[in-house]
């Protein structure tokens, strides 16, 4: 028979369909006993310890000692209830009481909702595996939507409101700034109990050792125990308050600026915030910090087996064939690189599993992949972006072409692709510095019954890696400061009229800018240096129409940042009048070069059908009769 010591552990304990009645929970297995009473996990230990002494006071028994009280504290296992999951935190000393309380605790909840936490731990890890229950483990959210999901369940509450982020793993809670500061709303002596409550935690610890209490990116300029004060119980209305008013001041000073505010939806917030909430060790990687991604790309990459030289051989990482793991593209991949790189000690490879990008996905093959890799006369590792034409050989024959046109149509896409590189880098679009063109061999098995086993070549684009910010993500903290506001109206702006000029459209004939290709490039102080577009995808789409048409969607990128920069107004100043001399100083160089320009693609044949070529000399001739404070007015007019 379980006793429950506290609130209800569900509403309704044997279908567990109701609402949560906790957050955290204390199991006792040998005893049956669970408590659930407000606080931490200390505090239930020394409840369920006190309930013992008054049973025993009441058998005329003496009190526990201090060894008996300890070792009711060793029995325990630590749970959290996070929203219908029942989560175990196990001591990896002591797996087997893990156990116990899991047998236990499915007499309460189903068993596909019981799930083990601190599977860092190799102890824990193999003790769970060799019970044949590795789906047991807690999945880490991969989607942004999961992360947030996890964030936005993991406030708790110890004695007053749920003002911390509870980190399962340890056992930790962690108070953000604005969580603090938000304290100001309450009254006196809530408030007086919310700082003495902060004061305890703070110095306390856990029983696996870690802090109860962590202060959220503070950059080590002060500590949690440094916060408040001693003796504030003593102390009156009036002094308590200025300590509340002191510590949101040196708070903040000591917090970052983009993490002032918690904001799921910053993900420079989300993502630190995350890996904080799931607190990986040091010896498991993670993206960014296996190869130095940005935070777009955090926890949208899933690795793959990769590999590495050992004595000249290329060693692949052992997988079987029926692996989930198993991917003959990667294998390829590789090989490519080891065959045109000379030295190569490693290479990691993932594939990012969803588009990072805000556009509506369309037709075509949209597989990217990551590989980072060192060479042994490199300081420094390397990556890239793999990135597979859209329209590649696989899909011509989904379409009913025969093998010969499928191929011969896909050379022809590679080439307008690298073309149209060419055309964008002439007329002044910021470009990566390197790119190469590879193939891949694959199997085909598609719709034509009568091919699928040929043998098909699949190109790919592989560029370097971008280290900078995607323009559609910047933080909110960072529009905020009103010189970056300034530089990145001018960046947009310069950047604007050079996408404007070659036609970028999806094809919808919907103008894409500013959704996930333009990079922000910034200095070592975190001033904007440039913006270079990642993939100049759909330039030249929209190259017939007049420019008229396409200029009102040029307003959005001002009107999105309107209400989120320190000066909305200044803002549109900046970015339409580094519309205008960009867009203007391109005219001029082609009016300067025009030959250099009228004769860059003459060894192409002109196709009215919608070559390059002939994109090429439309384009031209349009923006040679365009008016660029007319287009202008156009953008100021749709703000």
């Amino acid at each position: 028979m379980i006793r429950i010591i506290g609130a209800p552990f569900f509403d309704t304990p044997v279908s567990g369909q109701g609402g949560c009645a906790t957050r955290i929970a204390t199991v006792f297995p040998e005893a049956g006993i669970i408590v659930t009473l407000p606080g931490i996990h200390a505090t239930q230990r020394s409840a369920y310890a006190d309930e013992l002494n008054r049973e025993r006071a009441s058998q005329g028994k003496r009190p526990l000692n201090d060894q008996e009280r300890l070792d009711v504290f060793l029995k325990a296992v630590d749970l959290l209830v996070d929203g219908h999951d029942v989560l175990i935190r196990p001591d990896p000393g002591q797996m087997e009481l893990a156990f116990a309380a899991d047998g236990m605790l499915q007499q309460l909840v189903p068993r596909n909702r019981i799930k083990f936490l601190f599977v860092d731990d190799p102890g824990v890890r193999r003790a769970i595996i060799r019970r044949g229950e590795a789906w047991r483990i807690r999945p880490l959210p991969r989607s942004n939507e999961e992360m947030c999901r996890l964030i936005g369940n993991s406030p708790v509450a110890v004695r007053g409101e749920p003002i911390y982020f509870y980190c399962a793993v340890r056992g930790t809670r962690i108070l953000t700034f604005a969580r603090f500061a938000g304290l100001a709303k309450l009254p006196l002596e809530k408030l007086r109990l919310h700082l003495e409550e902060i004061g305890e935690l703070a110095n306390s610890g856990n029983a696996q050792g870690w802090p109860e209490l962590e202060l959220f990116v503070t950059d080590g300029k002060i500590r949690a125990a440094d916060l408040i004060p001693a003796g504030l119980k003593n102390m009156d209305q009036l002094s308590v308050l200025q300590v509340f008013e002191d510590a949101c001041r040196r708070m903040e000073h000591s917090t970052p600026i983009q993490f002032r505010t918690d904001d799921v939806k910053n993900s420079i917030w989300r993502n630190r915030m995350y890996r904080r909430l799931i607190a990986p060790s040091d010896s498991s990687l993670t993206d960014e910090e296996l190869s130095e991604l940005g935070e777009e790309y955090y926890m949208q990459i899933h690795w793959l087996p990769g590999a590495r030289i050992d004595n000249g051989l290329l060693i692949f990482d052992s997988i079987s064939e029926n692996s989930p793991e198993k991917d003959p593209v990667s294998h390829e991949l590789i090989c490519n690189l080891i065959r045109e790189y000379d030295g190569i000690e490693f290479i990691n490879i993932g594939h990012v599993e969803r588009s990072l990008s805000r556009r509506v996905p369309t037709g075509g093959r949209r597989s990217v992949y990551v590989t980072h890799f060192r060479s042994r006369n490199s300081s420094q590792d390397e990556l890239h972006i793999v990135r597979f034409q859209k329209w590649g050989v696989r899909e011509r024959l989904d379409e009913g072409k025969s093998m010969l046109q499928a191929m011969r149509e896909s050379e022809e896409y590679t080439d307008y692709i690298l073309d149209r590189r060419l055309a964008c880098r002439q007329l002044g679009m910021k470009l990566v510095a390197r790119l190469w063109v590879r193939k891949v061999q694959e199997q085909y098995a598609g719709i034509q019954q009568s091919l699928v086993g040929q043998t098909i070549w699949s190109p790919y684009i592989e560029r370097d890696y971008i280290a900078g910010i995607a323009t559609d993500k910047i933080s909110r903290a960072r529009l905020k400061d009103p010189g970056y506001a300034l530089q990145l109206a001018i960046g947009l702006g310069q950047a604007a009229a050079i996408n404007l000029i070659v036609g970028r459209a999806n094809l919808a004939g919907e103008v894409v800018f500013d959704d996930g290709d333009e990079m922000l490039i910034e200095d070592d102080k975190g001033g904007l240096v440039e913006i270079v577009v990642a993939d100049p995808t759909g330039a030249f789409t929209n190259f017939g129409n007049d420019l008229s048409q396409d200029a009102p969607a040029y307003a959005e990128p001002i009107r999105r940042r309107m209400e989120l920069v320190p000066d909305g107004s200044a803002f549109k100043d900046a970015y339409v009048a580094a519309f205008i001399d960009r867009f203007q100083a391109t005219q001029q160089s082609y009016r300067i070069h025009r030959q250099t320009f009228d004769t860059l693609f003459s060894h192409r044949r002109c196709d009215p059908a919608g070559n390059l070529a002939h994109r090429w000399t439309m384009v031209l001739d349009r923006m040679r009769h365009s008016d660029a404070s007319c287009l202008a007015k156009i953008i100021r007019e749709n703000v």
